[in-house]
């Protein structure tokens, strides 16, 4: 998972958000997943491959994939 320095201490401004949309999720440089299930937060932009502690959330930058096992244990965030 990505540097807590990065997201910690900061105001999460939540998102709300319809799973499964053809237009896919939200992203950007301060936009974090939350996973509901193990609290595990994933970059929406990581460098490389990312996914939280039980796997829900996965997002694979170099092959341009995010997969969502359960849309409806996510949150996403905006770090301010």
């Amino acid at each position: 998972m990505m540097g807590d320095s990065v997201y910690k201490n900061k105001k999460r401004n939540y998102i709300a958000f319809e799973p499964n949309q053809p237009k896919g999720y939200p992203s950007g440089k301060k936009v974090f997943y939350e996973c509901v299930m193990c609290s595990g937060v994933v970059s929406s932009l990581p460098q490389y491959f990312e996914e939280c502690e039980c796997g829900n959330i996965e997002v694979d930058t170099s092959g341009g994939r995010m997969s969502v096992q359960h849309p409806e244990k996510m949150k996403i965030f905006k770090v301010s």
